[in-house]
């Protein structure tokens, strides 16, 4: 499987919203390495679950800051996220009931998936936080400040030994 790299094309230029970002893609490299380690099913459902936690958390923040500026694309862009986590809850749970192995296929779908949203969604919703006046999360949005207090600890991150 092809190496899940963040690289400088995602930057938002805001250190908060690109943390969360390099937290998605480490997720998700931390999964495709668990997959062709052929880690026990334990770790690599943690790892899955995890990515999901945090997808939902993140997207929780966004959500709130395009609200909070009447993003225009908010409706359209809240679609994208629900698409993406209904896939991830349902691949955590067939995972945890045992109607599914997991291959390379579901972080490569999950990299790909990330890497067009930040480079066409998130860049559009955060030229027009910026051109509204409105503070990023880095410059002290309160949604990535409140979402960061409630940030989900992964349990995946941690290898079992």
């Amino acid at each position: 499987m092809a190496a899940v790299v963040w690289n400088d094309e995602y930057k938002m230029n805001d250190s908060v919203v690109d943390a969360h970002h390099r937290t998605l893609f480490k997720m998700i490299s931390d999964l495709a390495a668990a997959i062709s380690a052929r880690k026990d099913e334990v770790f690599v459902y943690e790892a899955l679950d995890a990515f999901a936690r945090y997808c939902q958390f993140h997207f929780r923040a966004e959500e709130q800051m395009m609200e909070s500026t009447g993003y225009p694309g908010l409706r359209d862009h809240r679609k994208e996220h629900d698409t993406l986590e209904e896939k991830a809850r349902e691949l955590v749970e067939m995972h945890k009931t045992g109607d599914l192995t997991l291959g390379s296929a579901v972080p490569q779908f999950f990299a790909r998936w990330l890497s067009e949203h930040i480079a066409i969604e998130d860049r559009r919703m955060v030229q027009w936080v910026r051109i509204q006046g409105g503070a990023l999360a880095g410059s002290g949005h309160w949604a990535f400040r409140e979402a960061s207090a409630k940030m989900p600890v992964s349990r995946a991150a941690t290898p079992k030994k």
